[in-house]
């Protein structure tokens, strides 16, 4: 039994990702993906014990089951694009979204070098000469 999208999100953009030829982004998203996991495992240990609840207990038990969805891999919480709304959603279908918006050279350009460091030069000295005036 594979995950079915809701009627409300069968829309042509939302459909089983494929694989991206790019290694250089795929690497991008994975990395991405563990730091986030990495994050949310961490954030759990660290949690206050003496935390006020404020969730009626059938919020609590939604909460709970939304966590262990999106802990198991099978949906993903993301914020909509416009209307302040979130989004419940296949976890292949979100990687497939970000794939496209990192391959779109109108969004992204990738670079062949890391430009930090001439960054950093012109900044320091943008930031010196306000300084000086």
């Amino acid at each position: 039994a594979g995950y079915k999208l809701p009627s409300k999100l069968k829309k042509k953009n939302y459909t089983i990702p494929t694989p991206c030829d790019d290694k250089a982004v795929n690497d991008i998203v994975q990395s991405m993906e563990s730091e986030l996991d990495q994050i949310l495992h961490t954030s759990d240990r660290h949690k206050c014990k003496a935390k006020k609840q404020n969730l009626i207990p059938i919020e609590e038990q939604g909460l709970k089951y939304l966590e262990k969805m999106v802990s198991s891999g099978q949906i993903a919480i993301t914020p909509a694009d416009k209307g302040g709304s979130v989004l419940i959603v296949d976890p292949k279908m979100l990687r497939k979204r970000t794939l496209e918006k990192l391959e779109n050279p109108r969004l992204y350009q990738k670079l062949d070098a890391d430009p930090l460091h001439s960054l950093h030069g012109e900044l320091f000295d943008t930031w010196v000469e306000g300084k000086t005036r």
